[in-house]
């Protein structure tokens, strides 16, 4: 959304959640980008559009049982993906990406773009 390559209203969407972990990597790319004051304008503005999840207890259960179902499968992922792929499952709410690694996790509903 940030670079104009998803319009979330284009793919049917009402609302924009985002889990926290999603926005630390956000917050990560405006701090190592040559460009920060206007990336992290931008980001604000962005984060004044959508809901921000906490993780609590449950989330952090769900990302130990993913993260050792990954581990057996040996199909590890990056851990904030783990994050936030927990975060959508304990919510029941569906993923928008182009990562392949997020089909490793068993009843994540993805959505492309």
């Amino acid at each position: 959304m940030l670079n104009g390559r998803l319009d979330p209203l284009r793919l049917g969407f009402e609302e924009i959640i985002i889990p926290i972990t999603a926005v630390g990597e956000l917050f990560f790319g405006v701090h190592k980008s040559a460009r920060f004051t206007e990336n992290r304008r931008k980001l604000f503005a962005l984060l004044d559009l959508v809901s921000i999840l906490e993780a609590g207890l449950d989330i952090a259960e769900r990302y130990g049982k993913i993260k050792l179902a990954l581990r057996r499968a040996g199909t590890p992922i990056p851990d904030n993906d783990m994050w936030i792929a927990a975060t959508a499952l304990e919510h029941g709410l569906p993923i928008v990406t182009n990562d392949k690694h997020f089909t490793y996790i068993e009843g994540l509903e993805i959505v492309r773009y």
